[in-house]
């Protein structure tokens, strides 16, 4: 009888030991928690890597965007594990920050062409900008209108599932930031054209 309490104690300790060792994050969980960690510190979202934390438009209004950064919502789901590859489906859901910024700029090239014909100072023409802006974003809806789905990559390593480069996907940054990337990035292209 001893034994055979011994044999089925000894069964109970492989099973708890086997299920620790199985208890490692599914790919949805570590999505998550990557998700959860951009909420927490939006300005990485929006400054990246860069030492400034400023991009030129007041300290006052950055901090509206990132406000409203902070603010999106979002649903994980479809994960699919293929081996040592798996995707989930991130849903996002925020405000209409792109809108936004397209508007403020185009309000403010509106007046900052005159005011430069007219003489007008760099500290003016920064003046209007930070106006159009505070001004666009204090109209804006605060309702979550712009939603996008966007596929993360994980890979599985020693150290379990990691989400392969969402620092720098740019559809996820879009997302999260209500479509201010593209904005910005078309912005860029005109410019550039322009040349």
């Amino acid at each position: 009888m001893r034994k055979f309490v011994s044999v089925i104690l000894a069964i109970s300790l492989l099973t708890v030991m086997m299920t620790g060792c199985s208890s490692e994050k599914s790919p949805t969980d570590v999505v998550k928690e990557k998700i959860e960690s951009y909420k927490t510190n939006a300005e990485s979202l929006l400054y990246g890597d860069d030492d400034s934390d400023d991009i030129g438009l007041g300290e006052d209004v950055e901090k509206k965007i990132v406000d409203l950064t902070m603010g999106f919502e979002y649903t994980v789901d479809n994960e699919v594990i293929d081996g040592d590859k798996a995707t989930v489906d991130v849903t996002i859901k925020t405000c209409e920050i792109g809108d936004m910024f397209k508007t403020a700029m185009g309000n403010y090239i509106s007046q900052a062409f005159g005011l430069a014909l007219g003489g007008a100072s760099d500290e003016e023409l920064e003046e209007k900008a930070l106006e159009a802006f505070t001004t666009a974003i204090d109209e804006m809806s605060s309702k979550k209108t712009f939603e996008k789905t966007v596929t993360v990559n994980l890979t599985h390593g020693d150290d379990g599932w990691e989400v392969e480069d969402l620092d720098d996907n740019e559809e996820f940054l879009n997302a999260v930031t209500g479509g201010l990337m593209e904005v910005v990035s078309d912005m860029d292209n005109w410019f550039s054209d322009t040349e």
